[in-house]
């Protein structure tokens, strides 16, 4: 890449040069790829860094969701994107999130993990999409009763004390 050129500039002038359309995914596919590679950094303005973040999944369709959900839902993928796609699944307080958010929380993780930091890593992306699905059932007026069936659907003794917490 263009040193000094914004990728998604850069992006946007290597599909004009070469009459590309962009497929639908091109947003998220590069916002992924760009934000996962910045999560090994140190950030010198995180506050700036989480505004621009949460702008950015705002602008995310279904489709993007359904990309993040296959993405979290790779164990053979990067831990950083992982993470990246989870977090915007529950920044975007999107209600066409919601189902994607709910697979994640409601996926069983895998008690034969051999490394302890990998099943802690499951633990930390179910944290996530919690915080993300809370806030949408919030919003939607049904919080007791879905907020009542996540608790009772929840397996891991650690997750349900996370969720009694934030109720």
């Amino acid at each position: 890449m263009a040193k000094g050129i914004k990728p998604f500039t850069f992006l946007s002038k290597r599909l004009k040069a070469n009459k590309l359309k962009p497929s639908k995914l091109t947003f998220v596919k590069n916002l992924l790829q760009t934000e996962s590679v910045r999560m090994g950094s140190i950030e010198p303005h995180p506050k700036r860094r989480l505004e621009h973040l949460k702008k950015q999944s705002l602008l995310l369709k279904e489709a993007d969701f359904a990309y993040l959900f296959k993405e979290v839902s790779n164990t053979q993928s990067n831990g950083d994107r992982r993470f990246l796609s989870v977090y915007l699944l529950s920044l975007s307080q999107n209600s066409k999130a919601k189902p994607y958010l709910e697979k994640i929380i409601s996926a069983s993780i895998n008690q034969k993990i051999a490394a302890p930091r990998l099943y802690e890593q499951e633990l930390v992306i179910k944290m996530h999409a919690i915080k993300g699905f809370l806030p949408i059932i919030k919003a939607e007026g049904s919080y007791q009763a879905q907020a009542k069936q996540l608790l009772q659907r929840q397996e891991n003794p650690f997750l349900v004390k996370f969720i009694r917490n934030l109720l």
